[in-house]
């Protein structure tokens, strides 16, 4: 398992808060946590290698070196 690393790239498709998960996906059930907005993705791709970058919590922009290496990898 790599860790500091981006592993995969994802689509954000939306938000809602608990109370609005659809009945049908029971994941969102399962690890959604209380009070706070669920993302929704699709189309995950997982990368070649590993990207390496400091995260943090929630959403957040990369920085220029990170998008640089990602995009290399992206048309490699």
């Amino acid at each position: 398992m790599d860790c500091g690393a981006i592993v995969a790239r994802t689509q954000v498709t939306g938000c809602h808060p608990v109370g609005k998960c659809d009945p049908a996906s029971a994941q969102c059930q399962r690890w959604g946590a209380r009070g706070q907005f669920h993302i929704e993705t699709s189309d995950v791709i997982l990368l070649t290698r590993p990207v390496p970058c400091r995260g943090t919590l929630g959403l957040w922009y990369q920085d220029r070196e990170t998008w640089v290496a990602l995009r290399e990898l992206r048309s490699a």
